[in-house]
C-alpha cells in the first residue's frame, strides 16, 4: 500500500478462463494450457491534498465489495505497513498475505501474460497510462518515470503473477487461442469481452515498459503495451 503522501493502487481480479498458447523452445512448438485474467475493480487511490491515506478506508472498499456479492477470497498487500491490515483480514476470515511486485520475473511474467493476450479489463485510462510509461533503470527494474506512478501496474502485476500460480478451475471457460501478433494497441479499441467465470478472486493494494537506455540525458523509447480491453 501506499506511503506518505502518495497514491494507492487497489485491484480486484479473477480466473475467467483458460486457453492454449503456443511457444517455440529449443526449436520444437510447444503447447501449455494458462489463465485468462480479468480484472473487476481498477482504482487508483488519492490522498486528500497535504494529507496520508487512511489504510483501514481502504480494507472497508473489501468489505463493501464483499457485501454487495463479490466472492473475494485472498487479499495481497505489498510489505508497507500490512502486517496489522493482514492479521486483521485473516480474522474476518480472507486469505491473506504479501506479495510483491518486485519480486525478480513478476513483471516480465506480467508482461507476457499480456502480449499472450492472457490479462482483460475494462478501460481505466490511469492504469493504460501507467503500463506505456514503465521504465527499466540501469539495472533492469522496472520503474516508473520521474513524475509518473505505476501503483496501479504494480496491483495488476501481482495479482497476475499470484493468480498464474493457482490451479485452473476444471469447469472454467475455454477461450479461443490468441497469437501474440493479434494483440492490439490499446488506444480505445475493445478487443475481447470475456463472461465472468467461475475462479478464484484476489484483491491487490500496493503502494510495459519503456526500456530507458542509458544515454547523456538518460531517456529512452517508449514500447507501447497492448492490453485487451473487456
Amino acid at each position: 500500500m501506499s506511503k506518505n503522501q502518495c497514491a494507492t493502487g487497489f485491484a480486484v481480479g479473477h480466473i475467467a478462463g483458460k486457453k492454449t498458447i503456443r511457444r517455440y523452445d529449443n526449436g520444437l512448438l510447444v503447447r501449455r494450457e494458462v489463465p485468462v485474467i480479468r480484472f473487476d475493480v481498477l482504482l487508483q487511490v488519492l490522498p486528500p491534498e497535504g494529507e496520508e491515506i487512511i489504510l483501514n478506508e481502504v480494507v472497508n472498499i473489501i468489505f463493501e465489495l464483499v457485501r454487495q456479492g463479490m466472492p473475494i477470497q485472498s487479499v495481497s498487500f505489498d510489505s508497507y505497513q500490512s502486517v496489522a491490515l493482514i492479521q486483521q483480514l485473516k480474522q474476518e476470515g480472507f486469505n491473506s498475505f504479501t506479495w510483491s511486485s518486485e519480486k525478480p520475473g513478476h513483471y516480465n511474467s506480467f508482461k507476457q501474460m499480456i502480449y499472450d493476450g492472457c490479462i482483460t479489463a475494462y478501460e481505466y485510462a490511469p492504469l493504460l497510462k501507467e503500463l506505456r510509461e514503465l521504465e527499466r533503470d540501469s539495472s533492469g527494474k522496472v520503474v516508473k518515470p520521474e513524475h509518473g506512478s505505476k501503483d496501479i501496474a504494480d496491483a495488476c502485476c501481482c495479482i497476475a503473477t499470484y493468480l498464474a500460480t493457482r490451479p485452473i478451475p476444471r469447469d472454467i471457460e475455454v477461450l479461443p487461442e490468441r497469437g501474440a501478433s493479434e494483440v492490439v494497441d490499446p488506444k480505445g479499441h475493445v478487443l475481447s469481452s470475456t463472461e465472468r467465470g467461475a475462479g478464484v478472486q484476489v484483491v491487490h493494494s500496493d503502494n510495459m515498459w519503456r526500456d530507458r537506455e542509458e544515454s547523456g540525458n538518460g531517456t529512452g523509447d517508449v514500447l507501447d503495451m497492448p492490453f485487451i480491453l473487456g
